[in-house]
């Protein structure tokens, strides 16, 4: 598998957009919606093995490579963040969600929404590119685990010729951490 993580923060999505192109029209599955997208984690070429982890006061950036956006016409739509800690005492709304991430700094066109579901939900800038940064804090017992969802979407043609739409997700876990200095 081949590693793109630019920066421990930065996490490139590369596709096996050959074997996409070659598959989806052949296989038994659905084409998702931005709601319920489906499952593409076997044609991740980005190693998402383990648990990323993210250190409070960075700026998690997540973007397609290159390759994988040209050749699937492939685009973000979302980041989704779920907490995953078990001593959380509630689902989680904006107030417990600020002391992970900034929400002060966010660029004005860049949408970020906490969902009654206490998940929060990160869009791309104009340039296809999410970021979203977390708070700096130095607590260990602050630590969280989390899920986070990177949604896309992307065109093929299918065996007729028509063009169909996929929506799909990668599911990784991560964890926001105190700095230790390593």
């Amino acid at each position: 598998m081949s590693e793109n993580l630019v920066a421990s923060n930065v996490i490139e999505v590369e596709l096996y957009a050959d074997e996409i192109i070659k598959n989806f029209n052949n296989m038994y599955t659905e084409t998702g919606s931005p709601v319920q997208p489906v499952v593409i984690d076997p044609f991740v070429k980005t190693d998402i093995s383990g648990i990323k982890n993210i250190k409070s006061g960075e700026t998690i950036t997540v973007k397609l490579a290159q390759e994988t956006a040209d050749k699937l016409k492939a685009k973000l739509i979302y980041l989704q963040v779920q907490n995953l800690t078990t001593n959380s005492k509630d689902i989680m709304g904006k107030v417990a969600w600020s002391k992970y991430f900034d929400f002060k700094e966010q660029p004005a066109k860049k949408l970020t929404t906490v969902a009654p579901n206490g998940c929060i939900y990160f869009e791309p800038d104009d340039d296809g590119v999410i970021n979203a940064q977390t708070i700096k804090f130095d607590k260990e017992e602050d630590d969280i685990l989390i899920s986070y969802y990177v949604v896309l979407k992307f065109k093929l043609k299918d065996n007729c010729g028509d063009v169909q739409k996929y929506y799909c997700i990668i599911d990784p876990i991560g964890q926001i951490s105190r700095d230790q200095g390593t």
